[in-house]
C-alpha cells in the first residue's frame, strides 16, 4: 500500500536510502535518486579527487567550506520542489505551475582543523529567490480567491 502511494511522488515504487562504503574513510549516504544517481555519485567520487567540488554548481559551497572537511550534506531545492508539486498533484491539490531552474544545492559541512571543529551552512540565494518569486505570484493570484469557498 505505502509504494503505491509514494511511487507515484518519488518518482519510483521504492523509497530509496543506501549506504555505500566508497574506501576507508569515505560513506556515501543517498536518500532516494535510485540506482542511476547513486552509481553516478559513486563513480564521480572513486575516479575524481574525492569529492563532488568539481560540479559547477557547488564553486560556491567548496568557498564556504570549512578546511579539511570530515562531512557533508547536500540538499537540492529543486529536487524537493519537484517532490513537492508531484504530492501536490497525487493528493488533489493540483500541480503548482513552478519548475526550479537553479541547480545550486544547500550544503552542511564540518571540519576539523587541530583542536577545532566547524560546522558550516551554505544556503545559496538563487533558489530561496526562486521560492519567493513563485510564493509571491502565488499572493497576488490569491487576493482574488479570498471570498472563495474554504478560503
Amino acid at each position: 500500500m505505502g509504494a503505491m502511494i509514494l511511487g507515484p511522488v518519488l518518482g519510483e515504487m521504492t523509497a530509496r536510502i543506501a549506504v555505500v562504503t566508497i574506501d576507508n574513510d569515505k560513506v556515501l549516504l543517498s536518500i532516494g535518486g535510485g540506482n542511476q544517481a547513486i552509481a553516478r555519485a559513486v563513480n564521480r567520487i572513486r575516479t575524481g579527487d574525492g569529492s563532488f567540488m568539481d560540479r559547477p554548481e557547488l564553486a560556491d559551497v567548496e568557498h564556504y567550506m570549512p578546511k579539511n572537511v570530515v562531512s557533508l550534506m547536500l540538499i537540492s531545492p529543486a529536487n524537493i520542489s519537484g517532490l513537492a508539486i508531484r504530492a501536490m498533484t497525487m493528493f488533489g491539490q493540483g500541480g503548482a505551475d513552478f519548475e526550479m531552474q537553479s541547480k545550486e544545492p544547500i550544503a552542511f559541512s564540518s571540519g576539523v582543523e587541530g583542536s577545532t571543529h566547524t560546522i558550516s551552512l551554505y544556503v545559496p540565494l538563487a533558489p530561496i529567490k526562486e521560492f519567493v518569486d513563485f510564493f509571491t505570484r502565488m499572493g497576488s493570484m490569491g487576493q482574488d480567491m479570498e471570498d472563495a469557498p474554504g478560503f
